[in-house]
């Protein structure tokens, strides 16, 4: 999970001295400024969590810095400090879109309370917005299938008995695909809740992906495609959820096959010492990714250019799903595609190294 963005204004240095450490036992992302000027600049330039906000400063005060935060940045939520002779101004901040308020001099503790509920606060809101739009994009995606389904089976009810089986493949297509958009929620669902709790195990990364390969030789075969793994030797086993694993792998591996022609598939895994972890590769020889596409790859339901117009067939999770795993796993992922060259996806995952004792 990413680090919290938060950024102080105050112009007292002891009082940006005092939060910042209060803050540093946390994992945070801190940075502090002296003026609302540069608060102002960093606000229109970055991102953040949480702001801890002075009110009193010099001619951009913190009612100024609050109403461009609701301007630029309305999900970033604003905690404000003020003296007891200004609480006029901090009820007046509240009113204003600020989530809470300390009086100074406030204690560590009172800080860093006010702080996690503000992410806490920050957090349910994305969630809320992510389950809006999720349910806005099923809406949008399992709407096609119900439509062809319906008129499809009008023409059944119309036309003559030898049109009949022709309609009735495609009203099965369309149940498949919406069978597969259900499916592929479901496990994003079911992710989203893996994050909290997760229980995993020490694997052999190599006879995971042998397993996957062999499940896809057969349609590999059907399309006159290689498929190959070159596993790497004496890798170290990496923690997993075995289940995600594989779904992981079939992903990518059917991926890669769907938009792959002529020439094949290419998996291969190596151990990188310097950064302890275990590379998966995915190379394919297929019709690549354009420049345009790269950036959205990993969203919910996107699906790209090539994908459309060469009518491969798709939900739009599959790479959501991967993206979600390899973050499950502690992991990260890399891609890398030239329009007819071909794609490289490259997963990293934490390796599990045993430690040598030491000689007295």
């Amino acid at each position: 999970m990413t680090a919290a963005r938060i950024l102080v204004v105050d112009d007292e240095p002891g009082v940006r001295y005092f939060v910042t450490e209060s803050l540093s036992d946390n994992d945070y992302q801190v940075m502090a400024v002296e003026d609302g000027e540069s608060a102002l600049d960093l606000i229109a330039s970055q991102k953040f969590n949480l702001v801890i906000l002075d009110l009193q400063m010099g001619d951009v005060g913190g009612l100024d810095v609050l109403a461009a935060l609701r301007q630029q940045s309305p999900d970033t939520v604003t905690i404000v400090l003020t003296a007891h002779g200004s609480l006029e101004t901090a009820i007046e901040a509240l009113r204003q879109g600020a989530y809470d308020y300390l009086l100074k001099p406030c204690d560590p503790d009172g800080l860093r309370q006010s702080v996690l509920r503000g992410l806490d606060k920050w957090r349910l809101e994305q969630q809320k917005r992510e389950g809006i739009k999720l349910i806005s994009d099923i809406s949008h995606q399992l709407r096609n299938p119900l439509t062809t389904i319906g008129l499809n089976l009008e023409l059944m009810e119309r036309d003559h008995a030898v049109e009949r089986a022709h309609y009735l493949d495609v009203v099965k297509y369309e149940a498949l695909q919406m069978k597969g958009i259900v499916d592929s929620v479901l496990t994003l669902s079911r992710l989203g809740a893996e994050n909290v709790v997760a229980t995993f195990v020490p694997e052999d990364i190599n006879l995971l992906v042998m397993q996957v390969v062999a499940a896809f030789q057969a349609q590999a075969e059907d399309k006159c495609l290689e498929l190959v793994f070159a596993p790497g030797a004496d890798l170290p086993r990496v923690l997993t959820r075995h289940a995600y694993m594989i779904q992981l792998v079939t992903n990518l591996v059917s991926n890669a096959l769907n938009y792959t022609v002529e020439g094949g598939v290419f998996l291969s895994t190596t151990f990188d010492r310097e950064r302890i972890q275990v590379c998966l590769e995915i190379r394919d020889t297929g019709i690549g990714i354009s420049p345009e596409d790269l950036p959205h790859l990993f969203e919910r339901f996107y699906r790209g250019r090539q994908a459309i117009e060469g009518y491969i067939p798709g939900t739009g999770l599959g790479l959501a799903i991967v993206k979600e795993i390899v973050e499950l796993h502690k992991g990260n992922i890399m891609v890398e595609s030239q329009v007819g060259q071909g794609t490289l996806f490259r997963v990293w995952l934490p390796a599990i190294v045993e430690r040598t004792p030491e000689k007295n």
